[in-house]
C-alpha cells in the first residue's frame, strides 16, 4: 500500500565525486522491516537500488545520513 510509504532523500557523492540524490523508502513504517535504497546519479547514468531487511524492526530505524 503505497500510501503508507516513507521516504528521505538526500544529496549525495560518491568517493569518485559522482553526485546524485539518494533515497531511502520505508515501504511499511509500521512494520519497520523492508525498504529500498535508490541513488540516482546527475549526470543521467544508471542509478542503483537495493532492497534493505531491517533484522531488528523493533528498536532500530533505517535513516539516511550525508556524513
Amino acid at each position: 500500500m503505497r500510501q503508507f510509504r516513507q521516504t528521505s532523500s538526500i544529496h549525495h557523492e560518491s568517493r569518485q565525486g559522482r553526485k546524485g540524490i539518494a533515497t531511502l523508502i520505508n515501504l511499511n513504517p509500521v512494520v519497520n522491516a523492508w525498504c529500498l535504497l535508490k541513488i540516482v546519479w546527475n549526470d543521467g547514468a544508471s542509478g542503483l537500488a537495493c532492497h534493505l531487511e531491517n533484522s531488528e524492526p523493533r528498536p532500530r530505524k533505517l535513516v539516511l545520513d550525508e556524513k
